[in-house]
C-alpha cells in the first residue's frame, strides 16, 4: 500500500495552469492514508455568488465541503476537497475539472423511490476519493474510475442504466462496490487488490466475471440473477463472507485455489451437473446447490459443513460425504437416492430430510440422535434400521413408503410429530416411545396399535383408514387434540379409564353398534359418529356439535354441526 501527502497550498504556474505549489511523496505503508492540507475555504456553494467569488479571488485553493456541485470555480479554481461534494439535482454532467483528491464523499441525488438524472460523469485528474461515491437510481450508461487509485469508502452504483464499468488503475475500494440492478454485461476486476466491503452485482445481465489482481474478497459477493454461464475463481484465495451466484445458467465451477469461505455459499437454480469442492476444508456456514442437474458431488478435502448442506431438487443416484464429518443439516430431498451412508459423519448439530427419493437403506453410522427433523417420507423402505438413534427432537417422518414393519428400536423419544401414514403397517408398538405432539398412523393397514403405558397424545392422534376392529385406550387419560378412528371397520371402543378429548372425536364409517363415553370427562369440540351401525348414541353431555346419520337417536347431545 501507499501514502499520498499532500502539503502546502496551490498556486499557478508562468503557463496559467493551476498547479499544486508544496510537495507530493508517496511511500509504501500498510494503509493507504491521504494527509490533506487545512481548507482555505470551508465551503464552495455554487449557488451562491459570494461563495463562488471568494473562491475566485482566492486563486487556486483547497475548500472544505462543495454544495450545489458544480460551478466553473469547482472545476478550475479547486486543487483539492477535504470534504464532501454534493450535487445539484439539475446536474447531468458531473466533471471534477482539476480536483486531485476528495476527503469525503461524492453523493449524487437519487434514490430507488426518486429517480436522478445524471447521464455521465468524468473524474479527470481525480486521483483519490477518501469516502463514497454514491449515484443511484440515475441514467449513467457507463462509469470510468481509470484516474483513480483509491475509494476510501463505497461505490454506490445501483438502479442505473450501466453496461460498462472500468477500473483502470484503480487499487482499493475501502467500502461496499454496490452495481445490482443495472445492464453490465461483464465485470473485470482489473488492478484491484482489495475491497474491504460487500460486492453487489445481482440484477443485471452478466455473463462474465474476471477478479483479476484480486486475492482475497473481505466481504461478500452477491452476483445472482444474471446469465452466468460459467465461473473461475482461479486466484481468489479467501472470501470472507457470502458468495452467491444463484439464479444464472451456470454449468461450471472451477474453486482452483480458494481454501476458505467465512460465509454461505449459494449455487441454486443453475445447470451444474457437477461439483469439486476442491481445497476447502471447512465452510464456516451453509452450501446450497439445490435446483441443479448435479449428478456428481465430490467434497475432496472438505471436513466441515458448520451450516446447512443443501443438494435438494437435483439429480443424485449415489453420494459420497467422506471426508465429511460435521454438517450442521442435511437436505437432500426430491433427488434419485436409492442408498446413502452417513457412517463419516460423527456430528448432525440438525435436521436430515431425505424425502421424495428412492430409498431402501441408510446407514446412520454412529449417530446418536437428529437435533430437527428426521425426513425419510416418499421413498421405498419396507424396513428402516435407526442404528444407534435414541432421539429426533422435532419431527419423524416415515410416511409414503413401503413398511411393512417398523421397529423404532432404541428410538424413544420424538420432540414433536411421529407421522407413519400411508405404509403397509398391519402392526406397531408404541410402547417405548414418547411422542411431544401429533401422532399420524393412518392409511396403513393396521389391526394392532401396542400403547403401552404411554398416558398422553401430547397432539392429535390420527388411525383413519386402517384395519382396526377393535381399540382398548389401556392408559390413555389424555389427547390434547383429535381422535380420527374413522374409515375403520371397527367394532369396539374402549376407555379404560377416564380420558380428556381435547379436540373432535371421529368415528365416521366404521362399524361400531355401540358407543359408551362414560368414562369420557371432556369432548372439546366436535363428535361425528356418520355412517356407522349405531341406532342410538348417549353424548353424555359431552362437545360442541355432532355429525349423525338422521336415523341414529341422539340423546344429551350437543346440536348438530352445521359443517360436517
Amino acid at each position: 500500500m501507499k501514502v499520498l501527502v499532500l502539503e502546502g497550498g496551490a498556486n499557478e504556474d508562468d503557463s496559467g495552469e493551476a498547479q499544486f505549489g508544496g510537495t507530493e511523496s508517496v511511500v509504501d505503508a500498510e494503509e493507504y492514508l491521504i494527509l490533506e492540507p487545512r481548507p482555505d475555504i470551508d465551503v464552495l456553494d455554487c449557488n451562491s455568488t459570494s461563495s463562488r467569488a471568494a473562491v475566485r479571488a482566492a486563486g487556486f485553493v483547497a475548500v472544505g465541503i462543495v454544495e450545489h456541485c458544480c460551478c466553473n470555480e469547482f472545476f478550475n479554481n479547486v486543487a483539492n476537497v477535504t470534504g464532501s461534494v454534493h450535487v445539484a439535482d439539475s446536474t447531468t454532467t458531473l466533471r471534477f475539472g482539476n480536483v486531485s483528491s476528495i476527503g469525503g464523499d461524492i453523493v449524487v441525488p437519487g434514490e430507488w423511490w426518486r429517480a436522478g438524472v445524471l447521464e455521465s460523469v468524468d473524474f479527470e485528474s481525480l486521483r483519490y476519493i477518501g469516502g463514497t461515491v454514491k449515484i443511484s437510481s440515475g441514467k449513467l450508461s457507463s462509469i470510468d474510475f481509470s484516474s483513480l487509485t483509491m475509494i476510501g469508502g463505497s461505490i454506490v452504483l445501483p438502479f442505473n442504466d450501466i453496461t460498462h464499468v472500468q477500473f483502470g488503475a484503480l487499487l482499493r475500494i475501502g467500502g461496499n462496490l454496490l452495481l445490482h440492478d443495472n445492464l453490465l454485461t461483464h465485470v473485470d476486476f482489473a488492478r484491484l487488490t482489495s475491497i474491504a466491503g460487500n460486492i453487489l452485482l445481482y440484477q443485471n445481465a452478466i455473463t462474465a466475471l474476471r477478479f483479476g489482481a484480486l486475492t482475497h474478497l473481505d466481504g461478500s459477493l452477491y452476483a445472482q440473477s444474471n446469465v452466468l454461464s460459467a465461473v473461475d475463481l482461479q486466484g481468489i484465495q479467501h472470501i470472507q463472507g457470502d458468495f452467491a451466484v444463484y439464479d444464472n445458467v451456470i454449468t461450471h465451477i472451477h474453486f482452483a485455489g480458494l481454501t476458505h469461505i467465512g460465509g454461505s455459499v449459494y449455487l441454486g437454480d443453475n445447470a451444474l451437473t457437477s461439483l469439486n469442492l476442491s481445497q476447502v476444508t471447512v465452510f464456516r456456514a451453509s452450501f446450497f446447490a439445490r435446483s441443479n442437474q448435479l449428478t456428481s458431488v465430490l467434497f475432496s478435502d472438505a471436513t466441515t459443513i458448520f451450516g446447512e448442506l443443501n443438494l435438494a431438487d437435483n439429480l443424485l443416484t449415489r453420494l459420497d460425504l467422506s471426508p465429511v464429518s460435521r454438517v450442521g443439516s442435511l437436505n437432500l430431498q426430491n433427488n434419485f437416492l436409492t442408498s446413502l451412508d452417513l457412517s463419516s459423519l460423527t456430528r448432525i448439530d440438525s435436521g436430515v430430510l431425505l424425502s421424495k427419493n428412492r430409498l431402501t437403506d441408510v446407514n446412520f453410522g454412529t449417530i446418536t440422535g437428529i437435533s430437527n427433523t428426521l425426513d425419510l417420507s416418499h421413498n421405498r423402505f419396507t424396513a428402516i434400521n435407526f442404528h444407534r438413534l435414541t432421539f429426533v427432537d422435532f419431527s419423524l417422518c416415515v410416511d409414503h413408503n413401503a413398511l411393512a414393519h417398523l421397529d423404532f428400536a432404541g428410538i424413544t423419544r420424538v420432540g414433536w410429530a411421529l407421522d407413519v401414514s400411508n405404509n403397509n403397517l398391519r402392526t406397531i408398538s408404541l410402547a417405548n416411545l414418547t411422542v411431544g405432539y401429533n401422532m399420524a398412523l393412518n392409511n396403513n393397514m393396521l389391526s394392532v396399535v401396542d400403547f403401552g403405558q404411554m398416558t398422553a397424545a401430547r397432539g392429535s392422534l390420527n388411525l383413519a383408514y386402517n384395519a382396526l376392529t377393535a381399540v382398548s385406550l389401556t392408559n390413555l387419560r389424555s389427547i390434547a387434540t383429535d381422535l380420527d378412528l374413522s374409515h375403520n371397520p371397527l367394532k369396539q371402543l374402549r376407555f379404560a379409564n377416564q380420558t380428556r378429548i381435547g379436540g373432535s372425536l371421529h368415528l365416521t364409517n366404521t362399524t361400531l353398534d355401540t358407543l359408551d363415553l362414560s368414562l369420557v370427562t371432556s369432548i372439546s369440540s366436535q363428535v361425528s359418529v356418520v355412517r356407522t351401525d349405531l341406532t342410538r348414541v348417549d353424548c353424555m353431555q359431552l362437545g360442541r356439535c355432532i355429525c349423525a346419520d338422521s336415523s341414529t337417536s341422539l340423546h344429551h347431545c350437543p346440536p348438530r354441526c352445521d359443517v360436517c
